[in-house]
């Protein structure tokens, strides 16, 4: 499937990733036509979330991460509609069933462990017709490099 990069999209030149996820949450909400709750699993530093929110696809941004530093670093620089909570390794997300429109992976599920468990995880906070998008590396030139 391609996507089109719009001029619009705040990722146009840079993360191609990124990009490829603001489009299709852009199209997600303009078919559902509504203020979606948004998650991005193992979003690091909030980015991709705050993108999300600036372009008014969400009042309701979630980033989780392992990494409790990098949480409490970004915590109280993002936007007022965005949350952002440290998560423990093999835990339970805190969050109810079926708590979010959209869920993103975007270079995790290649590095954790048990997958399974994750997805199932992923699956129980996840809205009926809700969006998970899960993108990992692609095979190039240079992939003998990746050594996760």
């Amino acid at each position: 499937m391609k996507t089109k990069i719009s001029e619009l999209n705040p990722f146009n030149s840079g993360r191609l990733e990124h990009a490829f996820v603001w489009e299709t949450i852009k199209e997600f909400y303009s078919k559902y036509n509504k203020n979606i709750k948004c998650l991005d699993y193992g979003g690091y530093d909030g980015m991709l979330m705050e993108e999300l929110i600036k372009s008014n696809f969400t009042k309701n941004g979630v980033t989780v991460d392992l990494n409790l530093d990098i949480i409490n670093k970004f915590k109280n620089t993002v936007s007022k509609y965005h949350q952002m909570i440290g998560i423990k390794k093999g835990k339970p997300l805190p969050f109810k069933k079926e708590s979010f429109d959209v869920i993103t992976i975007i270079g995790v599920i290649e590095h954790v462990h048990n997958q399974k468990y994750l997805l199932n995880e992923i699956y129980r906070i996840l809205k009926p017709n809700g969006l998970i998008i899960i993108a990992v590396p692609g095979k190039h030139l240079f992939s003998f490099l990746d050594f996760a």
